[in-house]
């Protein structure tokens, strides 16, 4: 029993002393900390390297499992990029690109939710593209800068492209350089340069493109038209860099040699003592203390002695198929109308004019001044008298009746003392003694259109020609033809001889034809020269030079063999014309009655 009680009492101790203990410990315990749950924040990303952006965030949770970063750029949708540890606060992001706006954003993930994202954040690597520019600084060099915007790179790669060919590295200047002088180039090459950074992890893309061009281009050339001895050339300065000009010549296709230098600012040169037996070219270069440019164009000239200008012109009446006539002293002007009786007579001392009322009610067509000057003629157009009209006072002295229906051809010999008369109607050509007026011979024709009339060989000889396309040469005192030259398609209207008489020219005036043949009056045909326009008059001068007028109203002057030393447009159709070979004056008359003067003018033209 006493036993049993010892034991409880033991038991009971035990009891208080594990229940102080409990409580001595509770006394002594740290609370535990309340679990958290909440955004990160302070979100930051900032450039590492040239390859690394660096992600760092607080982390305000302590029961997350873990974080998730994520990044866009640009427009694009947000991406799950990374999901570090718990605990983590940084994150090295080396999956960049340069030039690249990154924006980033992180959210704490825990066992079963996560927080709200923090605030975005954006950064871009910042290694830029350079902005290229080029600057030509004389004819060895062309400079080339750009801007550095970074403080990344190691340096940068220079490209050039000559012509148009792939671009090659030229230069790799070192980082913070920002410029480059390419002295490797030539005049008158096209270049184009471009530029990229590179870092020692990524290179950019490429910059701009830009152009260059040391302009060191010939000179265009030019020359201003002179009479004499002096030709004035100048030139468009087309070069930068020119230290002058050198001016060289050549004389008559011979080598070109330096004929001058002159200063960088001149642009113009006067050519002295030229001879006008003689042809020229020219042609000229720029040049610095390193170069020449390529010369300029050439520029040849030859003194053209053939050349006629139009002095003055009169207004008459309405031409349709009207002849114009210039008096021997070369003073007064005589026009026709096929459709007016009048004759519009220009005097060209005092630019007035006067008109003439014939009696050729029809119409009049023939005109042609005496060798004298003392008499103006005119003939009918649709009757066959010829009127003589004193030249002074414009008083009819005479009428004479041929038997002609009407009469397109009066010429003189060169002494004025015979007269040819051709037409249609009669069957004839009749030759009169000047001023008697007295037939001297009569020739039987079966061209029922005599168009023009020549004498040739000392006037034993008459040349025709009309509407049956045939040149024939008649012996006057056997009154019989002697010779007959064909070959025309069409109605021969204009025929002359050269001065010695070798040569003969004739003109086409029907549209099937169109050309100008030459021929020997003895051995028959030379050459054809083609136009393209009928031949309304046709004339053969000095040097065997023709002179000739088309339908398209063309003033034309070839050679023997065609070749075209001049010509000027007169602007309408042109019936007839007339030319003073010693005084060098040709007279043209249009189809609007418009007569025009043109007297030779030579000067230094271009070939």
């Amino acid at each position: 029993m006493f036993s049993t009680k010892i034991t409880l009492v033991k038991c009971i101790c035990a009891v208080i002393l594990i229940l102080n203990c409990y409580a001595c410990q509770k006394d002594n315990e740290i609370p535990a900390e309340e679990p958290r749950f909440f955004s990160p924040s302070n979100l930051k990303a900032i450039v590492f390297t040239d390859s690394i952006i660096r992600v760092s965030w607080k982390d305000n949770s302590n029961v997350e499992t873990s974080f998730q970063i994520q990044r866009k750029f640009g427009t694009e949708a947000f991406k799950l990029i990374k999901e570090t540890r718990p605990n983590d606060t940084t994150f090295l992001d080396s999956a960049v690109a340069p030039n690249m706006l990154y924006t980033y954003r992180v959210r704490a993930i825990g066992k079963v939710a996560e927080t709200s994202f923090s605030d975005e954040v954006s950064v871009k690597l910042d290694l830029p593209i350079p902005s290229l520019t080029a600057t030509v600084v004389d004819d060895t060099e062309v400079r080339l800068t750009w801007t550095d915007n970074s403080s990344l790179e190691s340096g940068f790669v220079l490209e050039r492209s000559t012509n148009g060919q792939p671009f090659i590295t030229i230069a790799e200047p070192s980082k913070n350089i920002q410029s480059y002088s390419d002295k490797t180039t030539a005049i008158n090459t096209n270049y184009s340069y471009r530029i990229r950074a590179r870092s020692k992890s990524t290179i950019t893309d490429y910059s701009n493109v830009v152009a260059a061009k040391i302009n060191f281009q010939a000179p265009l050339l030019n020359f201003a038209l002179n009479d004499g001895t002096t030709l004035n050339l100048s030139w468009v300065d087309n070069s930068q860099f020119e230290s002058g000009y050198v001016i060289e010549q050549s004389v008559n296709g011979g080598e070109f040699k330096e004929l001058d230098r002159v200063n960088p600012q001149t642009t113009s040169y006067i050519v002295e003592n030229l001879q006008t037996t003689k042809k020229y070219a020219f042609k000229i270069k720029a040049y610095s203390a390193k170069n020449y440019s390529p010369y300029s164009n050439t520029k040849q000239t030859f003194y053209n002695d053939k050349r006629y200008v139009s002095s003055e012109s009169y207004m008459g009446e309405n031409a349709a198929d009207g002849q114009v006539a210039l008096s021997p002293s070369g003073n007064l002007i005589a026009t026709t109308s096929y459709f007016s009786e009048n004759v519009i007579i220009s005097n060209r001392s005092n630019r007035t004019t006067n008109r003439l009322v014939t009696g050729h009610k029809e119409g009049g067509y023939s005109v042609k001044f005496s060798s004298d000057n003392a008499f103006l003629l005119v003939s009918g157009a649709k009757e066959g008298n010829i009127e003589i009209y004193n030249t002074s006072t414009l008083t009819l002295n005479k009428s004479i009746p041929t038997g002609m229906s009407a009469i397109y051809s009066l010429n003189f010999n060169k002494t004025g003392t015979l007269l040819a008369v051709g037409g249609t109607g009669g069957s004839k050509i009749l030759v009169y003694s000047f001023p008697s007026m007295t037939v001297k011979y009569t020739l039987t024709t079966d061209n029922h259109n005599v168009r023009d009339l020549l004498f040739y060989d000392n006037d034993s000889k008459l040349i025709s020609s009309g509407n049956d396309n045939k040149i024939q040469i008649w012996n006057l005192n056997a009154s019989t033809v002697e010779t007959t030259l064909t070959g025309h398609n069409g109605h021969i209207g204009s025929v002359d001889l050269n001065s010695n008489s070798s040569i003969l020219v004739s003109g086409s005036y029907e549209s099937e034809d169109k050309t100008i043949r030459l021929w020997n009056p003895i051995g028959g045909l030379i050459r054809t020269i083609p136009n393209t326009a009928s031949i309304t008059s046709v004339f053969i001068g000095a040097e065997d030079i023709i002179y000739f007028t088309d339908a398209d109203g063309y003033l034309r002057i070839v050679d023997k063999f065609g070749t075209k030393l001049f010509e000027t447009a007169v602007g309408n159709m042109i019936h007839f014309a007339d030319f003073d070979k010693t005084n060098k004056i040709l007279v043209t008359y249009s189809a609007n009655g418009k007569t025009n003067v043109f007297q030779n003018t030579p000067i230094w033209m271009e070939y």
